[in-house]
Parts: C-alpha cells; structure tokens; sequence
C-alpha cells in the first residue's frame, strides 16, 4: 500500500488542529478522494500508530487508550532543528550517534502518544504521567526533545518546574536557552531567563500567544517555590478570567518531580491548582527516584501518574547503580546477578567520626587516610585524563566530598585540603621520590582493577609530568547555600579542575561535569534520599577506567540493594504494560530494607504479597568469622540428614559425585530445619517466617506435603570432608567477591541451573546445563509428582575455598548481549573459620497463592474506573513548605 502522500499531509494538519475524526471529516468534505484512498490512509495511520506503541521503552498504557500519534512530519520545525543542535553539539559521531538520537526520538514518541490527543474538539483535558530515568542519565534532554515535539503537534504553552535551587533552575534555563530557544528566537516567546525566575509579569498572557496555527509558544522555567508559582498561578488565573485560556493547550514538565511536588504544604498545592486553571493541561514528571510519586493517594486529585508511567531506556556507557555496585539476583529463577566495577573503595568506620560532625558536638575534620587516597587519586586520574586528550572527554574534572549538610563545616574542608593541596605541590615541585614511590603503586594498582575499556595503558612517569599542573591548578571551592555565586562551581567559563565540597545543592539535580572522584560517607537513610545523591551516576566517555567512590560498607550495601529496587520497579512497568494494566489498575512494587525507608512521602500505601511458586531461592551471604553461627547451621543440617536416615526415607546414595538424595520427606521436617538454620539479614528473600508461612499455605492446598532434599559434594580432592548425621562428604568449593568486609562472605551464586532438576528422573544433570531455566521449570511442573513436591538441597563449602587461580589483579572481557563488558571482579578465598552450610529450595509452580511479602505498593482498593478525560484537579493540602 502506498498512501498518497499529499492527503496524508492534509490529514496531518487537520488533525493537529482539530483532531483525527474533524480531519477525516474535512478530508470527505473535499469531495477529491475516493474511500479507497481514505482507507489507505487510515490503515497508514494505523501502521504508524502501532510503530510507535510497540517501540521502545515499554510503558504503563494511558487511560486513554490507544495512541493516536502517527510520529513526525516532514512541515515539522522545532524537533528536527533540536536534532540537529544535537548533532552539532554532541562529542561522539557516527553510529553510536545515530543509535542515541533512535533511542530519544523513540522514548520521547512514546511518551507524547500517551497524552490526550492535542488536536480533539475537546474544551478540557487533563493528563499526568510520570517518566523514570536514571540519575544523571539524560532526563533533561529527553524533556527537552518532548517540548519540541508537544510545540510540533500544537502545544502552545510549555511551563517547566525545575528544582528548588537557583543554580539548578538556571542549568537548567541555560540548557534550554541553548538547544532550543536561541535556536529558533521567532518560535518561543520567553517568559524567563537565567539569571531571572517568574518573578514579575507585566505582560498578560493573551497578547503573548500565538493565533491558532501559529506554531509558537509561550516558554517558563520556574523555581518550585512559593514566590514564583504563585506569580505563575496568579497570571494564569488572570487569563482566565479573560476567556484567554480558551485556545492554550499546556505541556508542564516536572524536572524532579518526587522533590517538592509532592505532600508539600505549600508546594504541591501550588502545582495542583497551577494544572487546575488550565483547560487543557498534560502533565509530565521526571525523576530517577519514583517511590514517592507512585505512592500518591489516587483518590485525592493529586499529582498521581493515572495517565501513564514510562521507562526512560538506559543510554549506553551510562554508569549506573548496577555498573558500580552491583545488583542480586532477584528470585525469579531466570534474572543473574550482575557484578559491579571494582570502582568503590572503603571508608572504615573508625574514620566516620573524623569526617562529620555528631549532632550537637564541637567538630574539626581531619585529613583521613582514605580522603588523603581519595584526593590523590582525584590528580592522578586527572592528569591521566590530560595525558589521553581523548576526543569524548570533557574539559572538567571534578571531585565532590560529601560528609554533612553543615556549612560551616564545609568551609573548614575548604582550609584542611587547601593545606594538603599546599603540601603536595611542594612534594612534586621537589620531585619528592617518597611521593612519586607511593603515587607510582597507587597508579599501578588502581589501573589493575578495572578493565581499560579499550584505553591504552599511560605510563606513571607521562602522569608525574602533568602532576604539578594537575594540582596547581586545582581549585578547592564550597558549594552550598551560603556560598556567593561568584564562588560557586562555574563551568560556563573556561575548564574547570576543582574538589567541590558541599551539601544539598550538590545531592540533587545540579551536574557535577567531569565527575571522577566521590567521597560520600553521609548516611541518609530513605532509598531517594540516597540515590539523589549519587552524583557520581552518569557518563563517563573518555574516562570510563577512572572513576572511584569512597564510602562506608555499609552505604555500598545500601546501594547494592538500591540496584534491585531500581532493577525490580522497571521490570513491573513492562509487565503492567504486556499485561494491558494502567496505572490504576495495579501499583508498581517497591521492596522494602529493614534498615531504610522508601521515601519520607508514604503517602497511600498498602503491603504487598508475593508468592515463591516457580522460584528457586538460594544463600549468598555467610557470617564467615561467626564460629557459633557457622556451627549453628552446621548443627541444623547434620540434625536434618540424621532425621532422614533413621526414618529411612527412600535415598539414593550412590551418585558418581558423592551427593545423596531423600525421596518423599515429610514436610514436617524441612520446616523444622528451616526453624534452625540461620540466613545472612541481609537475604530478605530468605526470611524465615515468610518461607515457612507459604509452605504451610500450600500444604492446606495440598501441595509441599512432601519434598525431595539433596545433600550435594564436591569432587575435588583437595578439599576438606564434613560429617553430617553418620554421612561423610566432600566440601564444595565456592570463592566469594572481595567486598571490603572481614566479617561478611558474599558468594555469589551457590547452586548450579541443574540443581533446580536434581530429583527429576527424566532428564539428566547434562542435559539439564544445556537447557533453558524456563524449561526446567516447565519440566517440573509438568510431572504428576513432582508439581507438588519441594526440593530443598544442602551444600556444605569448604572453609578455605581457595578460587581456581589467583586471578588478582587480573582482568578480562566477556560478550553480554552482544556488547562486551568486564569479567566478574576476582575472586578471593572464602575464608571461614568453621564448614559452612548453604542452602536453597526451589518450588514447583503455585503462582496464585501468596503471603504477605517484602514490598509495598499504592493502594488502588478505593479507585472508581476512569470513564471521562475530562476530569478536573481540585483541592488544596497542608504539609511543609519548601524554602526559597
């Protein structure tokens, strides 16, 4: 089929101004084309429509059902010059260029096509989505490129809230300044600038906007704050005393939208009744950290995504959370576990009080053995930097140090490293051999732990040239509430090397350019609290080696469970969307952490459930230095394997590998082991009171009456035996990660796939590696006895557990997903004082029944079906005021 392309244009204007049924009216009303050529046309809009709703990424669906965006036109003006800004703006060509500007135009297609349709005989609409993205992962730029899509398609007045700093609101002005507005200067009229926020209006907003099919639009970047929104509210409501709102169709952009906007008392009533004076008004969030957006009670005419939640795509090279801390395996059988860069370093304890100030108490800080690292490393990877000269770095190079909120705390840091930047040069300038001795090993072992991403290797001595220019030219600066602009970090004016110490306005929004050292040991303890101040997320072209954090083991645990809580939400929203769900008719899932919150906004949530049907479950973590708690679970198994034989449940002890295995055990006693064996607190998935309550909740179904447990051994000779009940067995061997931690071993992965099968007659240990974890499960399942029966297997590991070489230092390259990525970090001795005892249980597939679990969700029970677009936003609420 070949649509006539001239009556496809006509459709297109027509629909932008009036809407698909007024443009298929106009179109019939020419008398010019036949209905078969209508019919082409329609099934071409078809086509593009559904282009555009099965691109990527996935999403939540609206309420409005399917999309009727057909994609950009050829008459377009303001997305294809923003394009080409890019283009013209951007350090990496080619390809990898192409691929990028795909992704955004696809993502930004997406999240357009899931708002009301602009052109529709409609006197009101309202919308509000909410689009994820990553911590310094882009969000700006794909807002940016959805403005010049929205001004495309007939939107004509573009409000962007943006953060509560000056700095962040004028980064972001300035952006916006550059990639669109100076750009095309006739296209936007503006309301802001940099250096002045919606403030004072003389200028109604009538006269500013433009005739109908005029593209243009009216432009503000506004503060959220009381003084700004109110202006902005107040010249709206103007307006619409006027019948001047009559024509504007109103895209708002909410840049960090979980800041502020939400459960404020002055804030989000604000933005709530700023969405109320406009007629028709969609309304976008962007955050990286959504836990408090999608627990917004939706019943109250706030500011929930009841339109639609959308999942920005992960940019290549971006450094994430998984990147750098790592992320579990999740318990679904078939996700891996991912395992970070070698790039955090660990802040001992005994430092933390050096570092920041307790509450109340008279403080100096000291200049600590790993800030003292932590600041050497920043010179060296700068001066490497200088050295490569590579064409996809930046001209910046940061450091932030992060310890406390306090001022004038932040002020005293200023002094201590000015003192040691003083001391250094003085060191190099005199070619100091006791430095260049310690700087040279320090060079040597750092670049000996993470790959080289395809960097030549630099020479220490190329490095100690550049060094004394590195530090000279370092600038130590303050960045907080209380700093004067003119001290401020500035890098409109020329390269920046700087240590930038601070607090708030450095943890949320702002972008540290050339970020290559954090030294962050401030424990906040709610999930977007932390990942907020994450500055060091984010791109790293050029440099992708040199990057280092400094911070406790604690916090690095912390963010390693941020990974899976990252990981888990994305996953929901694709399943919500594959599943046709909204954002009213299911809650995406947060898991929760005994020791964080969430997010200080709860608002309307409810506990989740979960079930363990098809899962395998598995321990990771082991207290290796804890001899009671090792001989604990020693105790529990050897107990367990006691109780089998004497009651001679059928078992089959005569594998080739030494393993042994009971056939139709009672329940009874796998819940009796499970009341003695003790899990890490750090594997909530392995909670005992919630494993034993969906046992005993499928046992009332009739299903986990019996189990199968496997004792597994290991072959290799060398390895220590262990005696369970009156059986003899070889240890198996499994290494851990070098996490940092004496006390804790994190192995990673203790059952192999063809364990999930080890009591399956009808397919063979071969086979099985060879197979699908889906189709194992599938195997189970499809057995008469067996999707019923539970396998809970016993590994007793070597307390030595030696890795199979000593691959310290080394480094390597696998292909995932068709893109090469470093090796797993190398492995180190397991080294624990007592055998110890893993365990895992895998269930057959009961997916309906479920137990109260580790998550919660927004509590949609009081949610009445949407049948009407139309809805208006109403009402005021009471909370915190936000300072200006």
């Amino acid at each position: 089929m070949t649509v006539n392309e001239h009556l496809f244009h006509i459709y297109l204007e027509q629909s932008r101004l009036h809407g698909h049924e007024q443009a298929l009216a106009h179109i019939r009303g020419l008398g010019k084309h036949s209905e078969d050529e209508i019919e082409d046309l329609l099934a071409e809009v078809r086509r593009r429509q559904e282009k555009i709703e099965t691109g990527f990424p996935p999403s939540v669906i609206p309420k409005y059902g399917n999309t009727w965006r057909t994609g950009p036109h050829e008459s377009d003006r303001y997305w294809p010059d923003f394009v080409r800004g890019l283009e013209e703006e951007s350090r990496i060509q080619g390809e990898r260029l192409k691929r990028q500007l795909s992704e955004l135009h696809e993502s930004t297609e997406k999240i357009l096509a899931r708002t009301p349709e602009p052109g529709a005989q409609r006197n009101r609409w309202s919308a509000k989505g909410l689009v994820v993205g990553y911590v310094q992962s882009g969000k700006t730029t794909n807002f940016t490129a959805l403005m010049a899509k929205a001004v495309d398609e007939g939107y004509n007045l573009i409000i962007v809230l943006s953060g509560i700093h000056n700095a962040l609101r004028g980064q972001t002005q300035k952006r916006l300044d550059r990639q669109l507005f100076d750009r095309l200067p006739d296209g936007w009229v503006r309301k802001t600038d940099a250096e002045h926020d919606f403030l004072t209006q003389t200028t109604p907003l009538v006269s500013d906007l433009p005739r109908p099919g005029d593209r243009r639009a009216v432009v503000v970047v506004a503060k959220k704050n009381t003084t700004p929104l109110k202006k902005l509210k107040g010249w709206l409501e103007d307006a619409g005393r006027n019948g001047g709102l009559r024509n504007v169709k109103a895209l708002i952009v909410d840049d960090e939208a979980d800041q502020a906007s939400v459960e404020t008392a002055k804030i989000n009533p604000l933005v709530r009744n700023i969405l109320k004076a406009l007629p028709k008004v969609t309304f976008v969030g962007y955050t990286a950290t959504p836990f408090a957006n999608v627990l917004i009670d939706p019943t109250a005419d706030d500011l929930y995504p009841e339109s639609f939640i959308v999942n920005m795509p992960r940019p290549q090279g971006y450094f994430g959370t998984e990147s750098i801390f790592g992320r579990d395996e999740l318990d679904d059988g078939v996700d891996v576990p991912v395992d970070g860069y070698d790039m955090v370093r660990i802040v001992p304890v005994r430092e933390v009080p050096h570092l920041g100030p307790r509450k109340n108490a008279a403080f100096e800080p000291d200049m600590t053995p790993s800030l003292e690292r932590a600041t050497y490393w920043f010179w060296l990877a700068t001066a490497a930097r200088r050295v490569r000269a590579h064409p996809e770095d930046n001209k910046h190079s940061t450091m932030l140090v992060h310890t406390t909120t306090q001022t004038a705390v932040h002020r005293q840091f200023q002094v201590l490293l000015n003192g040691f930047k003083r001391q250094t040069i003085d060191a190099v300038e005199a070619d100091s051999p006791l430095l260049r001795n310690r700087l040279a090993a320090m060079w040597i072992r750092e670049t000996a732990c993470v790959p080289d991403f395809g960097h030549p290797p630099i020479p220490f001595d190329e490095i100690w040239r550049v060094l004394p220019d590195v530090v000279r030219e370092t600038r130590i600066i303050t960045d907080n509430s209380k700093t004067p602009k003119a001290e401020r970090l500035d890098y409109e004016h020329g390269a920046v090397t700087a240590i930038a110490i601070g607090g708030n306005t450095l943890s949320r929004g702002l972008t540290l350019e050339g970020l290559v050292v954090s030294f962050f040991v401030r424990a906040a303890k709610a999930y977007d609290t932390l990942l907020q101040m994450g500055r060091w997320f984010g791109f790293r072209g050029g440099y992708e080696d040199l990057p280092r954090i400094y911070m406790t083991d604690e916090l690095r645990g912390w963010f390693r469970h941020l990974a899976v809580v990252e990981h888990e939400i994305r996953l929901d929203i694709e399943r919500y969307e594959e599943q046709g769900y909204t954002p009213l008719d299911v809650g995406v899932r947060i898991r929760t952490h005994p020791a964080l919150l969430v997010t200080q906004k709860l608002g309307a949530h409810r506990q989740s459930y979960t079930s363990y049907g098809d899962r395998r479950v598995q321990v990771r973590y082991f207290k290796r230095l804890d001899k009671d708690w090792l001989e604990g679970n020693l105790l529990a198994a050897s107990s367990l394997v006691a109780q089998l034989d004497n009651n001679r449940y059928p078992v089959e002890d005569t594998r080739l590998d030494g393993s042994v295995l009971w056939r139709d055990v009672p329940v009874a006693d796998v819940l009796l082991f499970l009341q003695n064996y003790q899990s890490h607190e750090d594997s909530p998935d392995l909670d005992r009171s919630l494993l034993v309550k969906y046992i005993e909740k499928e046992v009332e179904a009739g299903s986990l009456e019996r189990w199968s447990v496997a004792l597994m051994a290991g072959t290799d000779d060398g390895t220590e035996p262990v005696t369970l009940g009156a059986r003899t067995v070889k240890t198996i061997v499994r290494s851990c990660l070098p996490n940092g931690d004496h006390e804790k071993a994190d192995i990673k992965t203790l059952m192999s796939k063809e364990h999930r099968v080890a009591d399956l007659t009808t397919i063979t240990p071969a086979v099985a590696r060879g197979v699908g974890e889906s189709e194992l499960v599938d195997k189970r399942n499809a057995d008469p006895v067996y999707s019923k029966r539970g396998l809970l297997l016993l590994y007793p590991l070597d307390r030595t557990s030696k890795p199979e070489e000593a691959a310290e230092g080394t480094k390597g390259k696998r292909k995932t997903n068709g893109a090469k990525t470093p090796d797993p970090v190398p492995r180190v001795p397991l080294g624990a004082v007592e055998t110890v005892i893993g365990m895992a249980l895998v269930f057959p597939g009961n997916g309906d029944r479920k137990v109260l679990n580790n998550y919660i969700s927004v509590d949609l029970s009081n949610v009445s079906p949407v049948e009407d677009i139309e809805d208006e936003l109403s009402d005021e609420g009471e909370d915190v005021d936000v300072p200006a």
